[in-house]
Order: C-alpha cells, then sequence, then structure tokens
C-alpha cells in the first residue's frame, strides 16, 4: 500500500513540474527505484493507471530503471 502515496508524490510533483514549465502534455516519467527502497514498479504501474486520469500526465509511459 506503500506504492500508493508514493505513486501520487510522483503525479501531482509532474504535473506540478510540468505546469510550471509551461507544458501541455507529459509523454513519459522515468522512476528509478532503488534495490532497497521494497517498491514495486508493477504496482505503482497499477496506482498510476487509476490516478492519471484528467491529469496533465494522462496516458503518460512510465520507464523504471533499477539503480
Amino acid at each position: 500500500m506503500h506504492e500508493f502515496s508514493v505513486t501520487k508524490s510522483i503525479l501531482d510533483l509532474c504535473v506540478q513540474e510540468a505546469k510550471k514549465n509551461g507544458l501541455k502534455k507529459v509523454k513519459k516519467i522515468t522512476v528509478k527505484l532503488g534495490k532497497f527502497t521494497g517498491f514495486s514498479a508493477e504496482a505503482i504501474s497499477f496506482y498510476f493507471t487509476s490516478l492519471e486520469a484528467g491529469t496533465i500526465c494522462a496516458g503518460a509511459r512510465l520507464v523504471f530503471e533499477k539503480i
């Protein structure tokens, strides 16, 4: 369930930064996950699809990089 709040924070930050930089659409979001974070890329993707509707990030592709 931690992934829900993390995903919400990622989305909120992306929306905020996109608006600040005058963007109308976000197409890709890169998320770097550390080995010991315990976060699941699958869970983040799942929650993102339920939160993205109606935002500037709707339809954005999530790309996960393991660090």
